[in-house]
């Protein structure tokens, strides 16, 4: 039977692919939400009321890479946030 969840990557997972402290990876995932999955963007409440993990899809890994290289060629997060939404309505 195949697997038809999307594999989930954990933050650690995430850091050591893009080369990123945890905390920036924290910080990425609040900025840009609006362009994450729900897991990653908004985790739930875990079933005791207290905060789940954020867990990371391939195709949020893929938008930390554009992310990173846009921060690295000098555009500020506001900047970064109008190209996702560029590249999301294109």
């Amino acid at each position: 039977m195949p697997d038809d969840e999307t594999r989930l990557r954990l933050p650690s997972q995430v850091t050591a692919r893009l080369d990123v402290s945890a905390s920036t990876l924290r910080r990425w995932s609040k900025e840009f939400a609006p362009f994450l999955s729900q897991a990653a963007g908004y985790p739930e409440l875990s079933p005791d009321g207290g905060s789940s993990h954020r867990r990371y899809t391939d195709e949020d890994l893929e938008t930390f890479i554009i992310i990173k290289g846009l921060l690295a060629e000098g555009y500020s997060y506001h900047q970064v946030a109008k190209r996702l939404e560029a590249l999301r309505v294109g």
